[in-house]
């Protein structure tokens, strides 16, 4: 019922996704930023039922999980904005619903991809992985936050940017890979 008032109204949809996703995204990394993910485990262990209202706290505020909302957030908000700009530029043809959500989810899954690709990098590069990512302080928690939504926003906007990041990639690891 509700997708099909939103597919009848996409116009409602661009209005009203960007400024929630914009306070979404405040919200969560706000909330990243005052709960320290390493006092989530003892308390999550204390009481691990998901029924508890723990594991949604812990979802929002542990850094690998807030992380990765905070990259799909951006990421659908950079194929937002994208999707606005080809369509006030006339690029897009009519400004169908169906190009709005799949725009949508394109950059939801290419910014999974950045979130990926940073966690699997900061496993391959730093000495500690696992104590980075799990119990990263506040001014890690920016750093970590901020790199990831950006690069999450800029492939939203320009999907050509993942492209050549796993050009440079296949360069190094000399295997061919298809997106």
């Amino acid at each position: 019922m509700v997708l099909e008032v939103a597919m009848k109204n996409a116009w409602v949809v661009r209005i009203l996704a960007t400024p929630l996703a914009i306070l979404l995204w405040i919200g969560l990394f706000s909330y990243g930023i005052m709960v320290p993910s390493i006092d989530l485990v003892p308390a999550f262990r204390a009481q691990p039922s998901p029924f508890s209202g723990k594991l949604f706290h812990w979802l929002c505020a542990a850094t690998l999980s807030n992380v990765l909302f905070l990259s799909l957030l951006t990421g659908v908000l950079g194929a937002l904005y994208r999707h606005l700009q080809m369509w006030r530029l006339g690029k897009n043809g009519p400004p169908g619903p169906e190009n709005l959500f799949s725009d949508l989810i394109s950059g939801a899954i290419r910014a999974f991809l950045v979130y990926l690709l940073f966690v699997s990098g900061t496993i391959v590069v730093t000495d500690q992985p696992v104590a980075s990512l799990t119990q990263a302080t506040p001014g890690q928690y920016i750093t970590i936050a901020a790199t990831t939504s950006v690069f999450s926003f800029l492939v939203g906007i320009k999907p050509e940017i993942l492209t050549k990041v796993v050009a440079k990639l296949e360069q190094i690891d000399g295997h061919s890979l298809r997106i």
